[in-house]
């Protein structure tokens, strides 16, 4: 049975697919698409937005979307640079007067990475849009994506942020497309490249990795791609587990307490991503790891190296990202089935790096690696 986004934007699928008959690319098509106008039924698309909780690399990514739809004319202005959260910046795109879309400000989910919320959330979610007040959901994250994977919502998602789609069990069997509501940008190699570079210009031979316990907290962490990149070029992984079902408490302290750990029996830390590690925990953690003299990677990328990790991928590959998200969010309003456009996407090689903390470690960064960075950083925050 066709679900609603069949019968959005007829006119527009049609402007698309007249395009690239044309032999328009299609992401020219996609531009001319986004000059034609707002829906044809009139008004303007009414997006949602869910996540797991609040993460830099979720406002990271909304930021980018928003800046992209700006430049393609869907939006009249970018979001501004002190806008730090989602929350801050879908209050701030609720107010904008776009006539192609809205982010009416009761369509923004989040179970604020409670457990005992998410159920309830994914409820009021999907009771929402069965009363059809969105047209499109923005999913953001393993979390989001999971719950919007398994049963028809009826409108098409858009997920983004995911470590690993495929391996967090958004498609069935495997198979990208399926569901065929649902769209996720995948970059497979993603984390793969992140250990080899680090690995290229650090050159250790025992990596520490902490990670949560769960299903999902081996995805987030990319564990089994960080040991077979292990085990290919000879390094250990050396691991440190967080246990499910702590307070959020626990789980910084434990953090805390398995880099401690690590810290003395590794020679660089892979740092990856999780909800105890945030404002409080990171600068401690960067403290301990310059007290031990141990080259850190940042897995979520620059915002991290501004605080004092060494090095990671350069946050300015977001706005390829976000252009990425937007011609596809386009294409999909215009009627296209999520599943079946392209998902492959990889980050653009591009290096953040810390010169304050490389000097505090005795780290002599490659000429290499300085000409590549993208961002420089020259201090550390205390």
């Amino acid at each position: 049975m066709r679900t609603g986004w069949w019968r959005m934007g007829r006119m527009r699928l049609g402007l698309l697919v007249l395009g690239m008959l044309m032999g328009l690319s299609p992401a020219i098509a996609v531009e001319a698409l986004a000059a034609s106008g707002g829906r044809e039924e009139g008004g303007p698309w009414r997006l949602a937005y869910v996540e797991g909780g609040p993460y830099g690399e979720y406002s990271d990514s909304m930021r980018a979307l928003f800046h992209a739809l700006f430049q393609m004319g869907w939006l009249p202005e970018s979001p501004a640079a002190e806008l730090k959260t989602s929350r801050e910046l879908w209050t701030w795109a609720a107010a904008l007067e776009a006539p192609r879309l809205s982010f009416p400000e009761e369509n923004y989910y989040t179970c604020d990475w409670e457990n005992a919320r998410r159920p309830l959330v994914q409820a009021r979610l999907y009771q929402d849009l069965k009363a059809k007040k969105a047209d499109l959901v923005l999913a953001m994250g393993t979390w989001a994506g999971q719950d919007l994977s398994k049963e028809d919502p009826g409108v098409p998602v858009l997920v983004m942020a995911v470590s690993d789609a495929v391996g967090a069990g958004l498609f069935r069997d495997g198979r990208p497309g399926d569901p065929s509501w649902l769209h996720a940008r995948m970059d497979p190699r993603r984390y793969e490249r992140q250990v080899r570079i680090f690995h290229d210009t650090v050159g250790f031979e025992r990596l520490g990795l902490v990670f949560k316990d769960t299903v999902a907290g081996r995805s987030y962490a990319a564990l089994d791609t960080v040991r077979a990149v292990g085990e290919e070029r000879g390094f250990q992984v050396l691991t440190c587990a967080i246990p499910d079902g702590r307070e959020q408490t626990d789980e910084e302290a434990l953090l805390l307490d398995c880099y401690a750990r690590l810290g003395r029996e590794v020679d660089a830390l892979y740092v990856t991503a999780q909800k105890s590690l945030n404002a409080k925990t990171l600068p401690l953690l960067v403290e301990a790891a310059l007290k031990d003299q141990i080259p850190t990677f940042s897995q979520s990328g620059s915002d991290e190296v501004r605080m004092g990790l060494l090095m990671s991928i350069s946050q300015v590959g977001f706005f390829y990202v976000g252009d990425f998200s937007a011609k596809i969010l386009v294409r999909i309003l215009s009627g296209e089935r999520p599943g079946t456009l392209p998902m492959i996407f990889e980050d653009p090689p591009k290096i953040a790096i810390n010169l304050s903390t490389a000097m505090e470690i005795g780290y002599d960064a490659p000429v290499d690696i300085l000409v590549a960075a993208d961002e420089i950083f020259q201090h550390i925050p205390r």
